[in-house]
């Protein structure tokens, strides 16, 4: 972690049923090929980002006090998740893009993206040289330090990420397609693990209520 700033995600967790199927999946994937990580629910929690940056240290509290606001303001909802997809090695477990999770993610994009103050890593300014990378993922990267922003935003899990890219394809052929749903009762702001995992849960606002929110912990107002 940097000393300037710090990478935050926003999150759902899953249903343990659905989380528990999701590392089932990950070990299977695992034992087959080599993977850059296995979800395990303590190191490793199964989600769905919602977004993504680099925040100020000094704008954390606003980042917390933001997202308490969001989650105030809506009721949980039902979310569904249907077919698996491959992209850059990883394994996805695709959710269906929802107006009420595309409406949620812009929401967070607006209110957030200007507490980040244009902070880039590194890594996302070798992203922006790569010429590789599509013309539309690097406007993401540029805009919101978050390749999947906007237009290119597909709710999912990260079941697996192969270390050989190329094995992707064949071991998603390990798994079956399952269609299942949870409701999503809270938003999480968490860390931001290597290949995007999610480690550490900093805060946690319940859907439709009203909190009290310092740095790194949150309390319900009753």
């Amino acid at each position: 972690m940097s000393a300037e700033f710090q990478s935050c995600n926003i999150v759902f967790f899953p249903s343990a049923a659905i989380e528990q199927q999701v590392i089932e999946w990950s070990q299977r994937v695992s034992i087959h090929f080599k993977t850059k990580f296995v979800l395990d629910g303590h190191m490793y929690h199964p989600h769905i980002t919602l977004y993504q940056a680099h925040y100020p240290m000094y704008n954390l509290e606003k980042v917390q006090k933001s997202l308490a606001k969001i989650a105030k303001k809506i009721s949980p909802f039902e979310i569904e998740m249907q077919n698996f997809s491959v992209l850059s090695g990883f394994i996805f477990y695709d959710a269906i893009k929802s107006l009420k999770v595309s409406s949620l993610h812009l929401t967070l994009l607006d209110t957030l993206n200007p507490l980040r103050e244009g902070i880039l890593t590194d890594a996302d300014k070798q992203i922006l040289t790569d010429p590789r990378v599509p013309e539309q993922i690097k406007r993401n990267i540029q805009q919101y330090a978050y390749a999947f922003a906007k237009e290119s935003y597909i709710p999912h899990m990260s079941v697996a990420r192969l270390v050989d890219y190329q094995e992707a394809d064949e071991a998603k052929k390990l798994l079956h397609t399952k269609a299942m749903k949870f409701t999503a009762h809270e938003l999480l702001l968490t860390n931001v693990g290597d290949d995007g995992t999610c480690n550490e849960i900093y805060a946690r606002f319940q859907l439709g209520y009203e909190f009290d929110a310092g740095p790194f912990g949150v309390r319900q107002v009753s």
